[in-house]
């Protein structure tokens, strides 16, 4: 049963009430963080920030092109699917996440992009 009233002043205004718990409607960034220096937990946090923006924007997309009849959709749900699991991976290392991030922003981006055209290319230098 979920509950929309806040009996006590301390709750967080941010938050719901199910069955008598608290739940927050707002993601936990520092989610595997507690073990790690507050250096090394800040760059860890800016991860799940990073990774928090990722999922919601490729799960907007990926219900949009759902709605659109698009039969690409699953792809974009995939991309999101992985940026939700970017928080579980600070178990493995304080590098694991952050990898994580890049390799499924570029293998997304390169996904999309024109392979003829790179940095090196002779398209793109200036003659």
């Amino acid at each position: 049963m979920i509950d929309l009233d806040r009996h006590t002043s301390d709750a967080d205004p941010a938050a719901l009430f199910i069955d008598g718990q608290q739940m927050s409607l707002v993601p936990n960034i520092r989610y595997g963080t507690a073990e790690y220096p507050e250096r090394v937990a800040r760059r860890l946090r800016a991860a799940n920030i990073a990774a928090s923006i990722g999922f919601s924007c490729s799960a907007f997309f990926a219900v949009w092109r759902f709605f659109d009849g698009s039969a690409h959709w699953k792809y974009v749900s995939l991309v999101a699917l992985g940026y939700a699991v970017v928080p579980l991976l600070h178990r493995f290392g304080a590098l694991a996440a952050p990898l994580a991030l890049v390799a499924i922003f570029y293998t997304w981006n390169q996904r999309w992009s024109e392979p003829s055209i790179w940095i090196s290319s002779p398209k793109c230098s200036r003659r």
